[in-house]
């Protein structure tokens, strides 16, 4: 038997959050040829970000615990707003995404269930230097749990891109901000 899912959540979280670390990274690196990531993205627990989605402030995410997915011990970066959760390390590997859990997502015949994603390999958001115009790919399997709707296996692919680095005004002050386009294919 074969079972479809209908569209799912887009990964606009993860997006908004890994452009925001990296605007942090953008604040604390120095123009350079080669950008260093894993320094400039603090995975401590305890640590918080705010941030804007979709126009609307007081968006907080925080480093919350660590939680073993696959055997690698990763950070949990938690999003005090819906409860959502994100699974990282940030290593000599770079910053990758293991898992991810949303607490509350609508599937049409299922209602509302909760959804935790997990990626084997995880997926790449950096490495741990790059240069504009370089990108890295990943691709692998996603294990989706989707409550009473079942668990199923996708692909994914992703690809993360250090565009350009741009001087950003924000209210604390003008910056030097990498910005990073990432793209998320599930098939």
């Amino acid at each position: 038997m074969q079972t479809s899912i209908p569209a799912r959540r887009s990964p606009s979280f993860r997006a908004k959050l890994f452009a925001g670390l990296l605007l942090v990274l953008g604040v604390l690196a120095p123009a350079a040829a080669q950008t260093v990531t894993a320094p400039y993205f603090p995975m401590v627990i305890g640590n918080s970000w705010t941030y804007q989605d979709n126009g609307v402030d007081g968006h907080v995410s925080t480093i919350t615990g660590t939680q073993v997915v696959n055997g690698l011990t990763t950070l949990v970066l938690t999003d005090l707003t819906d409860g959502s959760t994100e699974n990282l390390s940030n290593d000599t590997s770079g910053i990758r995404q293991h898992r991810a859990f949303a607490p509350s997502v609508t599937i049409n015949g299922c209602g509302t269930v909760s959804e935790t994603d997990v990626y084997s390999p995880p997926v790449q958001l950096s490495p741990v230097t790059w240069s504009v115009g370089q990108s890295v790919a990943s691709s692998g399997t996603l294990n989706s749990s989707l409550g009473s709707c079942g668990t199923f296996s996708f692909s994914y692919s992703a690809t993360s891109a250090l565009e350009a680095e741009e001087l950003v005004t924000v209210p604390a002050g003008r910056f030097l901000a990498s910005r990073v386009r990432m793209n998320l294919y599930i098939s």
